[in-house]
């Protein structure tokens, strides 16, 4: 099925996208600050849309999220009921995810500043029949596209990697109506975007 797709006009094409900004690994809009043993203070400067601030466990799981919208965020986190262990703030915006990791004792909180990381998303952009996908991958790391349909076909699945801006187009122009899912995964992270067709 999916080589008659692509016979019918599926057109993949690399792209090359020019950055404006050169991409760092450090955030400087993000301090945190251990104000008392086990209370912190968070402060951030907002440019990329609406966030998704949460705290969780090194296996991955929510311990406390909250969203929010606008320029300038500041709260502090009293975390003197977290058992001692690993643990990391994710803040997640539209186009990176900020990891910063602590780690609790009895007596105080530390952050390690050495290992926190900024994890740029995927960006899904459509124009008309073409479906334009990039990401920034500082770390080589790789990004596989999924195109599925909505009886779990796999219509077009590829990997790329080996520069440090990924970037596909997919032409849709030849799909029937309906509804089909972009799912992209890279780092152990899975994103998906749907794609309505109304002919």
């Amino acid at each position: 099925m999916m080589k008659n797709l692509l016979k019918k006009g599926l057109l993949v094409v690399m792209l090359c996208f020019a950055m404006v900004a050169k991409a760092s690994d450090k955030d400087d809009n993000i301090k945190v600050t251990v104000i008392d043993s086990k209370l912190i203070d968070l402060v951030l400067r907002n440019f990329d849309g609406e966030l998704v601030i949460s705290v969780k466990d090194l296996n991955g799981k929510v311990l406390y999220s909250e969203s929010y919208k606008g320029s300038k965020f500041s709260k502090k986190y009293d975390i003197e009921t977290l058992p001692m262990g690993d643990y990391f703030f994710e803040i997640e915006g539209y186009t990176k995810i900020k990891l910063m990791p602590f780690n609790v004792t009895s007596k105080e909180v530390k952050f390690n500043n050495e290992i926190e990381v900024v994890y740029f998303k995927p960006i899904v952009r459509r124009d008309n029949d073409l479906i334009f996908i990039s990401k920034i991958a500082l770390k080589n790391e790789s990004l596989t596209i999924s195109l599925i349909d909505d009886s779990e076909n796999v219509l077009y699945n590829e990997t790329i990697a080996g520069t440090a801006t990924l970037g596909k187009v997919l032409n849709v122009k030849e799909l029937k109506k309906g509804s089909y899912k972009l799912v992209l995964s890279s780092d152990n992270r899975f994103f998906m975007d749907e794609i309505k067709i109304e002919k």
